[in-house]
């Protein structure tokens, strides 16, 4: 393979480059990095939904109770809205899928590795 890598051998390359470039020409860093990446945007997506909606410590709740007065007799009661606060589930969900991205980014490095 003269014709690729500037007409240079493969061998001839191994002593300028990276060692990862001359153990087996991986053909996955870019969708390793992808990957990486993309588990850390799920990971900030998820705690910044959970912080920005209230940050709950117990499960989601999808509707809050306010109180209102009676104009007429004094009366306070309890009137239902609905809400969304996100609970403690939604980072760790969060987490959960990030952590199964990274494990594939490392899936591909090691069959890659084997396929050398």
């Amino acid at each position: 393979m003269r014709g690729a890598h500037y007409g240079k051998p493969l061998r001839a390359l191994c002593r300028r480059r990276r060692a990862e470039y001359c153990r087996g020409m991986q053909k996955h860093p870019r969708l390793q990095l992808a990957l990486r990446w993309t588990a850390l945007l799920v990971t900030l997506v998820g705690v910044g939904i959970w912080a920005g909606t209230g940050a709950r410590l117990g499960w989601t709740q999808t509707s809050v109770v306010a109180m209102q007065r009676d104009d007429v007799t004094g009366i306070d009661y309890p009137v239902r809205q609905p809400a969304f606060i996100a609970g403690v589930e939604v980072p760790l969900v969060a987490t959960a899928a990030a952590m199964s991205l990274v494990a594939a980014s490392f899936a591909l490095r090691r069959r890659a590795q084997r396929a050398a």
